[in-house]
């Protein structure tokens, strides 16, 4: 890109800005011209291996002419566009269950950071120079759940239950309306919007295909009021105790996007899911309701997301979170935690398996970048979670510097 560059304005350039662009169907992405210097550029680069030409998501540009420019996505195509031109990235079809990937990077011929302005990257993340206990104590400070100053009072689980559905083998989905204060909820919902995360993952059919979650940690989770109130509604409904945590996440649905029918574990499991929706001024003709099912797929029950409602449910269900109507310009919120009733440790051990998973992944990506120790570093500590002696910690840091080796990836392509 650099070359490119380089030959058709004769002059050096570098990136001041990277980020990565994910676009589903039905959003509203708006006209975007902002510029630094009018010698900038901005370099939109096509992720997307397949990308059929129904699919919409072209890039569209302003000249200052006011003609209209477009180009199509193609995988690997990349686009040189002078920053003082409006453009827009325009969202996939809605037939199309893929979401629009891109990488757009400001490049810039100036080559200080007076000239800039402060906004060169460094040559590598403030973060790779601190020390494991610096981190775990940043992740503190940065990742907590609120404490409300109701957290210590007697709850009594059962006065709230409102309605049971219970299927012919027994399991019970039970709903629950008003146990947490509108102070509760209050707080949990500006934490939520204030911690808000947006992560994305390809539609399968083996999940539930809810695309925008963001999720929580589990150390910091289980150590909050709303922790040991889920505990406490859980133990109740199920008639048994000793649950842990192993998947805390806020779930975020909009009227585009494809839910699908899944279980949340495998039959027989005794684990359950915990629902509370955080939707305010919900009404029947704006849909998004929870869809329950038998095994066989035919629709059994359907919880309404009443603001501030609970529902509590074994995992082994076949639900769907259905979304909203086009009534609402926005999203349908929950916010979910998933518990089992093995030991304690459990849902830490989730999470190393989740942490080595991914690890596993970006090893694949980086390792031609990487020196031979650190690969070595790599494998050392996947095959101590193979033996189960993984480190948490130690395998979080490594996750981030193979996340900041990807970069530096795409970095040497410029």
């Amino acid at each position: 890109m650099n070359t490119f560059l380089t030959e058709k304005r004769g002059k050096e350039f570098r990136p001041t800005d990277i980020k990565g662009y994910i676009l589903n169907r039905g959003d509203f992405p708006l006209y975007q011209n902002r510029c630094v210097h009018e010698d900038d550029y901005r370099v939109i680069v096509f992720l997307n291996e397949v990308w059929r030409k129904d699919w919409y998501g072209h890039l569209t540009i302003h000249d200052e002419l006011g003609r209209m420019h477009a180009a199509h996505p193609r995988y690997g195509r990349v686009v040189f566009v002078p920053c003082d031109l409006s453009f827009v990235m325009k969202p996939a079809a809605m037939q199309s269950a893929s979401a629009l990937y891109a990488l757009v990077i400001m490049a810039t011929t100036r080559q200080t950071t007076e000239e800039v302005g402060g906004d060169l990257p460094d040559s590598k993340p403030w973060w790779m120079d601190l020390s494991e206990a610096e981190i775990k104590e940043m992740k503190e400070r940065y990742h907590y759940f609120p404490q409300p100053d109701s957290g210590n009072r007697e709850m009594d689980v059962e006065k709230h239950v409102t309605r049971r559905f219970s299927l012919p083998d027994g399991r019970t989905i039970t709903v629950l309306d008003n146990i947490f204060t509108p102070d509760e909820i209050l707080m949990l919902t500006d934490y939520l919007a204030a911690n808000c995360t947006y992560t994305d993952s390809s539609p399968s059919e083996y999940s539930d295909n809810v695309r925008w979650i963001t999720g929580f940690d589990i150390d910091v989770f289980v150590k909050s009021y709303f922790w040991r109130a889920s505990r406490e509604i859980v133990s109740h409904v199920s008639g048994t105790g000793g649950f842990y945590p192993y998947d805390v996440a806020l779930n975020l649905i909009r009227l585009a996007d494809h839910t699908m029918i899944h279980e949340d574990c495998e039959k027989g499991q005794d684990e359950f899911t915990l629902l509370i929706y955080l939707n305010k001024d919900w009404e029947v003709n704006k849909f998004g309701e929870t869809a329950f099912f038998y095994d066989d797929f035919e629709p059994f029950v359907a919880v309404k997301p009443v603001y501030g409602r609970v529902a509590v449910f074994p995992c082994s269900i076949p639900h769907s979170a259905r979304p909203p109507s086009a009534r609402i310009n926005g999203a349908r919120y929950t916010f979910a935690v998933k518990v089992s009733p093995s030991l304690p440790e459990s849902g830490p051990q989730r999470e190393l398996h989740d942490d080595s998973e991914a690890l596993r992944e970006q090893l694949e990506e980086v390792k031609e970048f990487l020196s031979a120790e650190e690969k070595d570093e790599v494998l050392k500590a996947l095959k101590d979670v193979d033996n189960g002696n993984g480190d948490a910690q130690a395998l979080s840091i490594l996750l981030l510097k193979l996340e900041w080796k990807n970069k530096e990836r795409y970095l040497s392509y410029i």
